[in-house]
Parts: C-alpha cells; sequence; structure tokens
C-alpha cells in the first residue's frame, strides 16, 4: 500500500507541475505527455530517485529554453522555476496551514499517507481560485515580459525561487539531523508565499497600466495619423478643384477657338496647357487617396503615417488597394504590428538604394488577404536565408529584432504564410492571411 501511495504520489506531483506550466506558459504540451511525463518519473523515481528528483526541477527550464529559443533568458527562467515552486508553496501552505485547521497533521508523518495524495490533487485547483481572486493575468504580464518592464524585479524574483528550493531542499535532506527541520520548512513557506504573491500582483498590477498607457498612446497616435491622412487627402481635393476651375477656363478658351475657327490658337492651348496637365494626376501623391478602400482607421491611420513619412523622405512610392477592405483574417494589433514592421524596414532600406521605390499592395481574394511589401536595396542581392532568427539583420549589429517579431506573431496564425525574396536591387515580402 505505502509503494502505490509513494508511486501516486509522484505522479500527481509531475502532472500538478505540467498542468501549472502550461496555464502559465501557454505553450504547446499534447495530450499525451500528462500521462507519459509523470509515469516517466514514477519509473525513474523508482531506479534513481537523485536524479529524478533534481531532474524534476530542471525539465520545465530545458523546455523554456529549448522551444522559446532566442527568447528573453530571463523569462524562459522564470516560466520553467514557476511550477516547481508554485507546486512546492501550494503544496506546503494546504499542508502546514489548511489541514492542520481541519485537525489533521500531514508532513509529521514517516510515510506518504492518503493525505500527502488529497493534497497533491487539491494543489491545482487551489492555485486556479488563489489566481482568479488576485486577478493576476498572465497575458499581460507575458507582454510586460515581451516588453522588458521588469528586467530588475525578474531578475530578483527568478533568484528569490532559486533560493526558496535550495533551501527547501536543504530542510527536506536534513530532516533527520534537524529537529526543527519542518518547522523552519513550514515558516520559509508561509514567508515566501506572502513574498511571492506581493512581487506576482506588481509586477501584473505594473504590466496592466504600462500596456494601458501605450494603448492610450496607440489611439493618440492613430489619431493624429488619421488626422494627418484627412489633411492629405483634402489637399488632394482642393488640387482636383483647382484643377476643375482651370479646366472650365481651359474650355472656354478652346471654345472660342472653335467658333472662330482659329486652329492656331487651339494649337498653342494644347501644346502650352493640356499636353501637360494630365501628368500631375499621374504623381505618387495621389496614390495615398487610395487608402480609402480601408475600412479599418486604424490600419488606415498607420498606413497612411508610413507613406507619407516615405514620401517626406524622398522614396517613391506606390500604393495599390484595389478592392474595400474590412477582414484582415488575423487579430488587428497582430496586422497592425506586422505592417508597421514592414514599412519600417522598407523605408530604411530603400533609403540607402540608388533608386529609392517603394511600393505597397493589399489584394483581397475570396478566403485570403495578401500584403505585398517591395523595395529597392543598396545591394544587389540580400541574404534571407536567416533574417527572421532573432538579431539577424541586414541592417548592422543589435538590429534585427523586428522581422524575428513578425515571425513570432505568425507562428501564432498557422494558415498564415511569408515569402521573402531578394533579387536584382528589389526586396520584396508577401504575406498571405488565411483566417
Amino acid at each position: 500500500m505505502e509503494s502505490f501511495l509513494n508511486i501516486a504520489n509522484v505522479y500527481l506531483k509531475i502532472l500538478a507541475q505540467m498542468l501549472i506550466f502550461k496555464q502559465i506558459s501557454e505553450l504547446p504540451i499534447k495530450r499525451k505527455w500528462f500521462l507519459i511525463i509523470p509515469a516517466s518519473f514514477v519509473g525513474l523515481f523508482i531506479v534513481l530517485p537523485p536524479i529524478a528528483y533534481f531532474g524534476s526541477f530542471i525539465m520545465y527550464i530545458a523546455y523554456c529554453f529549448y522551444i522559446n529559443k532566442g527568447q528573453s533568458r530571463m523569462m524562459n527562467l522564470f516560466y520553467g522555476l514557476y511550477p516547481v515552486v508554485v507546486e512546492s508553496l501550494f503544496g506546503r501552505m494546504l499542508g502546514y496551514n489548511v489541514f492542520p485547521m481541519l485537525g489533521i497533521t500531514v508532513f509529521n508523518e514517516a510515510a506518504i499517507s492518503g493525505y500527502d495524495i488529497l493534497i497533491e490533487l487539491l494543489i491545482f485547483p487551489a492555485y486556479l481560485l488563489i489566481i482568479h481572486s488576485l486577478k493576476i493575468d498572465f497575458k499581460d504580464l507575458k507582454e510586460g515580459f515581451k516588453r522588458q518592464y521588469f528586467n530588475t524585479i525578474l531578475l530578483i524574483i527568478n533568484l528569490s525561487m532559486i533560493l526558496y528550493i535550495i533551501l527547501v531542499s536543504l530542510f527536506v535532506v536534513l530532516r533527520n539531523q534537524l529537529s526543527e527541520a519542518d518547522m523552519w520548512r513550514g515558516q520559509l513557506n508561509n514567508l515566501y508565499i506572502i513574498l511571492f504573491f506581493i512581487m506576482l500582483l506588481y509586477v501584473n498590477a505594473t504590466s496592466k497600466e504600462k500596456l494601458e498607457q501605450e494603448i492610450v498612446a496607440q489611439k493618440d497616435r492613430q489619431l493624429k495619423e488619421l488626422s494627418n491622412y484627412s489633411h492629405h487627402v483634402e489637399s488632394l481635393y482642393s488640387e482636383i478643384r483647382s484643377f476643375r476651375h482651370d479646366y472650365l477656363n481651359i474650355l472656354t478658351s478652346l471654345k472660342l477657338g472653335i467658333e472662330n475657327q482659329d486652329l492656331h490658337a487651339i494649337q498653342g492651348i494644347y501644346e502650352d496647357v493640356l499636353k501637360e496637365s494630365g501628368k500631375s494626376f499621374y504623381d505618387k501623391k495621389f496614390d495615398i487617396a487610395r487608402l480609402s478602400n480601408i475600412k479599418n482607421d486604424a490600419v488606415k491611420s498607420v498606413l497612411s503615417a508610413k507613406l507619407l513619412e516615405a514620401q517626406n523622405k524622398g522614396i517613391d512610392i506606390t500604393v495599390e488597394v484595389e478592392e474595400p477592405i474590412d477582414d484582415f483574417q488575423i487579430e488587428i494589433l497582430d496586422f497592425i504590428t506586422i505592417l508597421s514592421i514592414l514599412c519600417d524596414n522598407a523605408i530604411e532600406a530603400s533609403q540607402k538604394a540608388q533608386q529609392k521605390k517603394l511600393s505597397v499592395a493589399l489584394i483581397k481574394s475570396e478566403r485570403a488577404l495578401i500584403l505585398v511589401m517591395e523595395n529597392t536595396t543598396e545591394a544587389e542581392k540580400v541574404d534571407v536565408t536567416h533574417l527572421f532568427e532573432r538579431g539577424v539583420s541586414t541592417k548592422g549589429e543589435d538590429r534585427g529584432l523586428g522581422l524575428y517579431n513578425v515571425q513570432q506573431i505568425m507562428d501564432h496564425y498557422p494558415k498564415c504564410s511569408i515569402s521573402t525574396k531578394s533579387t536584382n536591387y528589389q526586396f520584396s515580402q508577401t504575406i498571405t492571411f488565411i483566417q
């Protein structure tokens, strides 16, 4: 019976850790692994207990570093340590605080009992209850970590978790030598669980505040960009009205020439006025007016701002949005992020080219939206093999996060695809968005 309880305890401990890890990291774990991994650790604990004990500490860290290659090491370390620490904290909280209030002693017993199994079963539900009660949103935390809001506090949290694991392990090892080891372990748990959640609450609240500030700033920026676009369109309408007025005068002059059968006057009007007048409507500044087919103000404002920026930098722009577009197939924020990164890269690259050109096309098909971004380059051909890896860039050192971020977003949309080409001083990226 005791052997069965030991096996069940190890199995449920690893299972609770995996559930916590899945909940916080949102990393892909197939259902079968929730059976295979705990069962494997049970076998390892039977054959090689020390390796199994320490292996359970580093398993999640190793997985995070493997699957999140290139991401922040501090963030990977946090996700790796978190499930082990939380499972330990909640298990001991139930054993040292909750169960004794019911008159049940757990950790003072020499062997595993049914109460230990019950504790492992209760850990994940108790964890979810407290997390939801404290309104800790790990999506906000993750965004805050990605934006590097908390480099210092994240380092402190990681170091505190490592120290907690070391101290708890020492108290377990020295349990037979120190009569007060269980008491110290309980006091450490009580102290650290309060400190741990204070740190989490602080980071969570700060993340929400900073993200809200970013959203407000982004909305203000979009309103400003949309206002600039509106002013640009108004100036184009003014030019068209002026052109219309001039043409009425021209037609009046032509009418007089025709009535007088003055061929020389008619020819003069054509050569001096009409022959060159149409060219103004082929000016690239009129292309931006085509953005009126984009029915989302946020997307329209961002794209217009980027194109006006390119124009102001002397870049020849071409815009193609032939059909009304209101469905972008992915989350608007993700689409805007991708669009902004591609525009910034294209503007920076084309500025260095001998012929400064940039073209953007949004093509609507039956089930997809295709974004094509093309620009001229300084080099005849750019190596595109590793462009989407973190830190890789054609623009020098300490660059290359843009396209890496694009790839990270694209990973959330398996049906979407991106194609990158470079040849004959032309660099193009085509993204197909499919819901």
